[in-house]
């Protein structure tokens, strides 16, 4: 199936509707931090929305996330977000499975590239010594190198 979005550009949703139960265990088993609430995304008077859901998120309503397929299944709010933080069962404190840290150096002339890279080397050794699985992703714009 090629589905044709807002800016035009084509994309095949076949490997996505194909295989939705195996991304459905996928995302249950390694990304999903609650199952008690999440976002839906609809369009409403041709704007695209979004509400807070507050019940409980089942394989059926993921799978119909990634089977949407037409502009009608992203207007009746079959796209979701999933909820990035928990609370922890006392209620004091929340956690996350995932954390994103997006390190830049815009201006080469007023920046230092280097001590971008330094700090960021760092950073991501610091993030290993913890127990943690960064990975750090290099992208310069002069190669269009992607190192990790």
């Amino acid at each position: 199936m090629i589905a044709v979005g807002s800016n035009g550009q084509a994309s095949t949703l076949n490997p996505w509707i194909t295989r939705s139960g195996e991304l459905v265990q996928w995302v249950q088993s390694h990304i999903i931090v609650r199952d008690d609430a999440y976002v839906e995304h609809y369009i409403d008077h041709g704007q695209l929305q979004k509400r807070w859901v507050t019940r409980q998120l089942d394989s059926s309503r993921l799978a119909r996330h990634f089977s949407t397929s037409t502009q009608d299944d992203v207007a009746c709010g079959n796209i979701i977000s999933l909820a990035a933080l928990a609370l922890d069962p006392s209620g004091t404190s929340s956690f996350a499975r995932e954390l994103t840290i997006d390190i830049d150096c815009h201006d080469a002339i007023k920046g230092n590239p280097t001590a971008t890279y330094r700090a960021s080397t760092i950073w991501f050794q610091t993030g290993l010594a913890l127990g943690f699985h960064p990975i750090l992703e290099s992208i310069t714009s002069a190669s269009k190198m992607i190192t990790y």
